[in-house]
């Protein structure tokens, strides 16, 4: 585990509870998981549902905007990091967000 710029932190935390809290309002699950992963230079942040999943055609449609899911995918960028959402129907939903931070002086 790394110390990690408030700004990161942030980050984090802001795209866990957005996830998070999609899970709840639209996923149909009882069952999530959150896995925090340091690497070397990076850490990377999981949130797997185990609901219902959705079609992600619905996020280039501007009928339905996804404000939520923009949010999470701009708090990446702003950090330099990279977003990603898979999701399966009847399968469930992964948000997944790898965010660089400085190398350590060990």
């Amino acid at each position: 585990e790394h110390a990690l710029p408030s700004e990161i932190a942030t980050s984090l935390f802001r795209i866990c509870q957005e996830a998070l809290t999609n899970a709840v309002r639209h996923a149909d699950t009882k069952l999530a998981q959150v896995i925090l992963s340091y690497g070397s230079r990076e850490v990377i942040i999981e949130v797997i549902d185990f609901g219902r999943g959705f079609d992600l055609a619905i996020l280039d449609s501007p009928d339905r905007p996804t404000w939520g899911i923009l949010g999470m995918q701009e708090r990446v960028s702003l950090v330099g990091g990279e977003f990603e959402i898979t999701s399966n129907i009847g399968q469930g939903t992964q948000v997944r967000a790898r965010i660089p931070y400085p190398e350590r002086d060990d």
